[in-house]
């Protein structure tokens, strides 16, 4: 009789206790996360289009 009742309260913590650690899972995997922004300073000179002679290929044999 005692060993039912202690194997019953030992079940009923144990599921207590996955039910804790789930739930607090499930609200640790729905927390937003936190954004990032850099900014990166390009200079003017790397904005600039390459001149048509750089795409001239040259071939040689």
């Amino acid at each position: 009789m005692y060993n039912e009742l202690m194997i019953k309260k030992l079940r009923l913590i144990l599921a207590v206790l996955v039910l804790l650690a789930s739930i607090s899972l499930l609200i640790w995997a729905s927390w937003p996360l936190l954004s990032e922004s850099r900014v990166v300073p390009i200079p003017p000179n790397d904005l600039q289009l390459p001149t048509p002679s750089a795409f001239i290929y040259f071939w040689t044999v």
